[in-house]
């Protein structure tokens, strides 16, 4: 983020204080905001601060709550798999093509969607395999241990 605002910045002085655009300023802008983005939607999910809906709620039992999460989880598990494997052929069509403004391969600046379908796929299987290891599993031992954050073990969990 500190990367973005120190590129935001030199481009808004390069072209109105020295009336001298510097051509690579917009493209960095937006590949760290991708990179960002996604890489973001990796934390997101892990720490289950991804916009959820919840039609049912407390209004079916446990058992069907698990079945209806773990349904979801599997139509993101293939979504994932889509964007995983379409991002690599991006990637490989792009891996000889150079960035117009900057020294890189476009194929490397594309390769946060691969990049991030991956670890999501990691999230999802650490969720139903290793649940000791999500975000929400850390954060309840987290909360057991230090008394101040006892009421805040479930906020962002649905």
């Amino acid at each position: 983020m500190v990367a973005l605002a120190v590129d935001v910045a030199a481009g808004v002085s390069s072209r109105y204080v020295l009336n001298a655009a510097l051509s690579w300023t917009d493209e960095l802008g937006g590949l760290l905001l991708v990179w960002m983005t996604f890489l973001g939607a990796v934390v997101a999910l892990d720490r289950r601060t991804h916009l959820d809906m919840d039609p049912f709620g407390p209004r079916v039992s446990a058992r069907v709550r698990i079945a209806l999460r773990a349904t979801a989880d599997l139509a993101l598990a293939v979504f994932l798999v889509v964007i995983l494997w379409n991002g690599s052929l991006i990637v490989t069509r792009l891996g000889s093509t150079m960035s117009v403004s900057l020294p890189v391969s476009r194929g490397l600046l594309q390769s946060v969607m691969p990049v991030s379908a991956a670890l999501m796929l990691v999230v999802l299987a650490a969720r139903w395999l290793l649940p000791e290891a999500t975000a929400e599993s850390r954060r309840h031992a987290l909360a057991s241990k230090t008394p101040a954050l006892a009421g805040r073990e479930n906020e962002g969990v649905e």
